[in-house]
């Protein structure tokens, strides 16, 4: 019996840090506990202004912590005024203060540490959602619209997050708002509206649309890739090939993240509830959260192997990721070409070793 490893070989520099699916806590304390097991953040959405986010955020916050996972928090109810979620949106005259409010929360929490994210639960903030799309925030004369200037301002002006990515994702119809998503650390792109029927056309339309979307960009902005992941709603297209758009992140060594939209919502059927999507989706997670990539040194293998016979084979491999594999987490030998096939007999092989070479 022969079979293949499952490590995705890839140059380090091409490995996204995190995995994570949007809006990660409506409601709140439910999404977390089910997914927790292969991501290794959480998006943490607040709606408009007018109600009380901080408990919140700060209960899915220390979810994230007691999980050993980072959170990336929406503060939009913080920094903007807005009738609704999508609404207009507009400077909020105490942003300074509300933001600052809920960093020293957070803080006093031991959620954040001053001007150290990779040493914080907190990872980033996140303004506002789709700039461009009805809450009014588009470009004004080439310029950043000034109450998104002013959000962004306020993270970066505040001495304990100033160094922190602040983080936000536009619509396919960006060209609005191109000099106001070039104020984010972080930025990705949703393309709903480019699928085909078929899954693969869908997911080759994506990568088109989002590499004319890195072209806007700053060099140095880092990207998050944003599949579609769920039906229903006002999604009227198919999700995207969740092998395809890894495919398409791991080759650009921009992508900081994938963020598949979403993993479950009380008005669509997300990934939790989509075999097919939630089958593929876990091996992705587990390998970016646990960092199971590789480059392949070689082995012993046999030049004749006889039928139905079997052989033992040493295949090596190095780890190319920032994390330390051990035994008995997520390490396994696997069929390929499609993954987990019984072709060998078998799905896969719980007797993989990590030892030093």
């Amino acid at each position: 019996m022969l079979l293949f490893a499952v490590f995705f070989c890839l140059p380090a520099s091409a490995i996204p840090k995190y995995f994570g699916y949007f809006a990660n806590n409506s409601p709140p304390g439910t999404y977390q506990p089910e997914n927790q097991d292969h991501t290794n953040v959480t998006v943490v959405y607040t709606g408009p202004d007018g109600f009380d986010w901080d408990p919140t955020i700060l209960s899915e916050v220390a979810l994230a912590k007691s999980y050993g996972n980072k959170a990336i928090v929406m503060v939009t109810s913080h920094l903007f005024v807005a009738a609704t979620a999508n609404g207009p949106h507009s400077t909020d005259p105490e942003a300074t203060r509300q933001f600052g409010e809920l960093v020293d929360k957070l803080i006093a929490g031991g959620y954040l540490v001053p001007n150290n994210p990779e040493a914080s639960t907190v990872v980033a903030f996140y303004p506002v959602d789709e700039p461009e799309y009805k809450k009014g925030l588009v470009d004004i004369n080439g310029a950043p619209h000034p109450a998104l200037a002013n959000a962004v301002n306020v993270i970066k002006s505040n001495p304990a997050t100033s160094n922190f990515p602040v983080v936000g994702i536009v619509s396919q119809d960006y060209g609005p708002v191109v000099q106001g998503m070039r104020l984010f650390d972080w930025v990705g792109m949703d393309d709903y509206k480019s699928c085909m029927p078929v899954v693969a056309l869908c997911s080759s339309s994506y990568a088109t649309s989002h590499a004319n979307f890195t072209a806007a960009l700053r060099p140095e902005q880092r990207t998050i890739v944003v599949p579609q992941a769920a039906t229903g709603g006002d999604l009227d297209e198919n999700p995207h090939d969740p092998f395809l758009t890894y495919q398409m992140a791991m080759s650009d060594p921009r992508v900081i993240m994938l963020m598949p939209f979403l993993w479950a919502n009380t008005a669509m059927t997300g990934v939790r509830d989509l075999p097919g999507l939630r089958n593929a989706y876990l091996p992705i997670g587990y390998q970016i959260k646990y960092g199971l990539y590789s480059q392949y040194l070689g082995g012993q293998v046999y030049g004749q192997m006889v039928a139905g016979q079997w052989y033992n084979l040493v295949l090596w491999f190095r780890n190319v990721s920032e994390h330390t594999w051990r035994t008995g987490t997520n390490m396994n030998l696997g069929s390929q070409s499609p993954g987990d096939n019984y072709t060998w007999g078998t799905v896969a092989s719980s007797l993989f070793r990590v030892s030093r070479k």
